[in-house]
This record gives C-alpha cells, structure tokens and sequence, in this order.
C-alpha cells in the first residue's frame, strides 16, 4: 500500500481573523478554513479581544481546513504565526487575567511618554532596538500596572497571540525572539531577555516566557485537543513568530539586502541586514529592528511600517456599502486615471509611525469635490497607501546604508490587488514581485511545523522547496512624474498641514478610565 504524502498546517493569527491552511511539503494548498476573531470596542481608540475568542476562532479554523478525514489524518507539524504586541496575560492556573488589548490599541500613549521620559528614546533603541512606540508589549503591562492592577499582579506569565495559542495545542509555554522582538522588553544584541530594563519600569521580569527558536519541537497536540478538533494526536506542535517575518522566511526574505513589502491590515517594509544597526537616527524616525533564530540559524532586520494599509481599503469597501467586493472597486478604479482626478488619501486612520510618531494622526480624503465618484476615491485610498509606503522606504533610506533594490518581494493577502501592485511599482519605480500563493505566512508557520516534525534537515531548504511560482508587475513610467509630484508636493506635506487640527478634535476625546 502506498504511502501517502505528509501534510502540514500553518495557523495566522491575523488582526481580524484567523486562517488556517493545510500544505503538502511543496507548498500546494489542500485544504483552508478561517473564522472571525471578534473584536469589542468600548470607545474609540480601544479594541479588545478575549482569549477564549482567539482560541474559538483558531480551532474553528483549523477544523474547517482538515474537514477531509483524509487530510486530517496526513497533518505532521502545525505552527502558529500572528500578529505582533499584544499577548495573553494567564494567572497560575492557566486562566486570562484581563482582556487582549489589540495590538493597535491607543490608550498606553501616556506610557509611552512615560517610558521616553524615564529611560531614553535612544537608550532604549541601543538595548531593544525599538522605539517607543505605544503599542509595544510593554507599555500595554504599564497600563495593566496604572488600570487593572489586581489582574497584573495575578498575572504568572504574559504570552503574545501566537504563543497563547501554541499553549492551548500543546500544553507547553514558550516564546520565540521575532514577537519577543515586538515588546520592548528584549535585548537584541544579548538576544534574551532585558530584565534590568523590565525591573526598572517597575514590572516583575519573571511573567516573560521562555524563548525558544522558531521550529522548536514543543511537543505533539494534547489528546483531547487532538480529539476536539481531528487531528492525529501523535501531530507535532512547533514554535511559531511574528506574522511579517514568518512570511518573510517562507520566500527567502531576510537574507541581508532583501526586501520584503509585506501587505496586511497593517503594511511592513522589512529589509535584512547582516548586523543590527546602532545608530539611534533610526529609531528616531521610526524604525525598528528585530531578530529571531530559526533551527540554528540566527538573523537580523528593519523593519518599517504603518498601521493602515489593508485598513484602509478594508475601511474603504466597508464605506462603500458592506456587500461591495473589492473585485467591483478595483475593476472601476482601473480606469481612473494616476492622480484619482484630484483626489488624494491620507493613510493615518490608526495614526502615524514614520517618519513622525503621532497617535493623533488621522485620515482625510482630501480634493473631493461634488463630482467626486466612488471610483476615483478607492482609488486615491490605493494611492495614499503606496504612497505611505514609499515615503517610508526613502526615509529608511535616508538615515541607513542599505543596498540598491533590484525589486521588492511583495507578500500578504493584498497582492491579490493587481492594481494596488501596478501602482506601488510606479510608486517605487521598481519591478514588484510577488508569490502567486499569497499566504506566505500561513505557509512559513506550516514549514516551522515541518521542521519540528523532522520532515526538513533545515528551514531554508524547506522554504526554497516550496516557494513555488512568482509574477513580477512592472512599473509603468508614463505615471513617474504623476506619483513623484503627488508624494512631495501632496502626501508629505498633507500630515504637517492636518497635525494641528487632528490633535485638537483627539484632545476632546474622553480620558482613560480604570476599567479601560
């Protein structure tokens, strides 16, 4: 009787929802599911999630993509990748002490001001790498400390999203560097945790979880897990990361010089470099490094990003009417021609990071008149977002040696926008590239599962194995002139012009409250 390929299961744990995916080891898709990760907010600027919610979602997921006995029965390895900054905080029985405070959440903007004041902008980026960004993992245990004090000091261990859920399937507790890397409490260049720091902001270190590499065999799925959702129960369970960089990793992306434009809810800009950067002028416009290791292999990058990139045309679809696909906008937005008729968008709906950090910042369409259609403003918001990324590349630029870009690797569910990718390419004037299997981050947490399983001798063969087919989408230099004079003349300037007024209409917005 002939045997019958393994398969293996990668998990995203995204903003929204959770994806998972079941892969043969070449990278085909066999099966998929995915489930709503519901979100709650109490007033703007706050979103929360439950843990229970997480895990609901995830195992929905999961038995949705094995659904075929036969599939389930292949699944070797699994892993979890998810969206970085927000954790699960467990008390000494395994059970939430307070609700996922999402990873975009506002309220810690007086923590990080706190944080600034007490240790430094460029001291904390010499130790972590990191600025002092609001929503790093930190800041969101300092406002624990100032709001739900009772639930922090029950608090035994603080697990970020994809680690929180890889405990639920094994029973094993650990974490990994890449969303080690997204706290504010890891020391990149010891490559562990920065405990003094932690213990100077007032925070018990112990609450921080092991770290293991990415791959890590934690062991194989709890039988009654297994039981649950049908999965074989001898199937191994492997630490997975941070949902940029494991999709980054499944295409090759973090050798140094690599490019990796990752398009999510939130949009990445990752660049691997061959050392850490010292020079505090990156962090001052925004940038943060991060590491991991994966097997025995370590590896070091940049990483730039806003806050609404998929948000936005998300955002956008949802304004236009909640049954509208995006397949209807982006078919009408093809024939709008570069510059949207006069209309621009500002990209700030989550606030701005780079190349000024402002929670306060804000979107705008800007240039509407009474003729505006639908039309030209998604495609303004396409725009807007390539535009945003762009500036954000040439500010990295700017303060960083970084090698000549050849072309830039796209990844993420919004690669499936063919126009976005044609605009962004004239946006950079750059070729884009792009996996025709979109869900690079599902299948790099799959291979993470593979290699824990010992299906692998290593992660990069692995990755090389699968990678598949990709399209390369050409700049188009009759738009040159349009984007360059739309960046410098309309999008740069646009937050200048709208600070002041953003920050007054956020100041009348209600202060923080002890039941958050």
């Amino acid at each position: 009787m002939a045997v019958r390929e393994p398969l293996l299961l990668g998990v995203d744990a995204g903003t929204s929802r959770v994806r998972a995916l079941v892969f043969t080891l070449d990278g085909e898709v066999v099966g998929r599911g995915e489930a709503v990760a519901p979100t709650h907010s109490s007033r703007p600027g706050r979103s929360e999630q439950t843990a229970d919610g997480l895990w609901t979602a995830c195992c929905t997921a999961i038995t949705s993509a094995i659904a075929d006995p036969d599939i389930a029965a292949r699944v070797r390895g699994l892993s979890v990748a998810s969206c970085g900054e927000a954790f699960v905080p467990l008390d000494e029985h395994g059970e939430p002490t307070h609700s996922v405070i999402a990873w975009f959440d506002d309220r810690t903007v007086p923590m990080a001001d706190e944080v600034a004041r007490r240790l430094g902008a460029d001291e904390l980026f010499a130790v972590t790498g990191l600025t002092t960004d609001p929503t790093f993992s930190v800041m969101k245990l300092l406002w624990m400390r100032d709001h739900a004090a009772a639930a922090l000091a029950r608090t035994r261990v603080v697990l970020p999203v994809a680690h929180y859920l890889t405990w639920r399937l094994s029973g094993e507790i650990a974490a990994d560097l890449t969303l080690a890397s997204r706290t504010l409490a890891l020391d990149i260049h010891r490559r562990s945790w920065a405990t003094d720091l932690v213990a100077d902001l007032g925070l018990v270190p112990e609450i921080l979880p092991p770290l293991q590499p990415l791959g890590t065999l934690l062991g194989s799925v709890r039988r009654d897990v297994a039981h649950d959702l049908g999965l074989p129960p001898d199937c191994s369970v492997a630490v997975g990361g941070h949902d940029h960089v494991i999709g980054a990793l499944a295409v090759n992306g973090l050798a140094a010089g690599s490019t990796i434009d990752s398009l999510g809810t939130a949009e990445a800009i990752t660049v691997g470099l061959d050392r850490t950067i010292s020079d505090p002028a990156v962090g001052r416009l925004g940038f943060n490094q991060g590491i991991g290791t994966v097997g025995t292999d370590g590896f070091q990058y940049v990483l730039g990003s806003f806050l609404a990139s998929g948000a936005s045309t998300e955002w956008a679809r949802q304004l236009f009417g909640p049954d509208t696909a995006h397949a209807e906008l982006i078919a009408s937005a093809v024939n709008v021609p570069p510059g949207a008729n006069g209309v621009a968008f500002v990209p700030d709906l989550r606030g701005k990071l780079i190349p000024t950090q402002d929670p306060a910042a804000r979107g705008a369409w800007l240039g509407l008149t009474a003729e505006t259609d639908r039309s030209s403003m998604y495609r303004a918001v396409l725009e807007g977002v390539a535009l945003e990324a762009k500036q954000l590349l040439d500010s990295l630029g700017s303060v960083a040696p970084l090698p000549d870009v050849a072309s830039i690797r796209a990844i993420g569910g919004n690669t499936r926008n063919r126009l976005l990718l044609e605009i962004k390419a004239s946006v950079y004037e750059t070729p884009v590239e792009y996996s025709v299997m979109p869900e690079a981050t599902s299948f790099g947490a799959a291979l993470l599962g593979g290699l824990a399983a010992g299906l692998f001798t290593n992660f990069a063969a692995a990755a090389i194995r699968g990678v598949g087919d990709t399209a390369i989408v050409q700049p188009n230099p009759e738009w040159f002139e349009v984007y360059r004079h739309r960046l410098s003349e309309v999008h740069v300037p646009a937050y200048r012009t709208l600070s002041e007024i953003n920050h007054r209409l956020t100041s009348s917005r209600p202060a923080s409250t002890p039941d958050g």
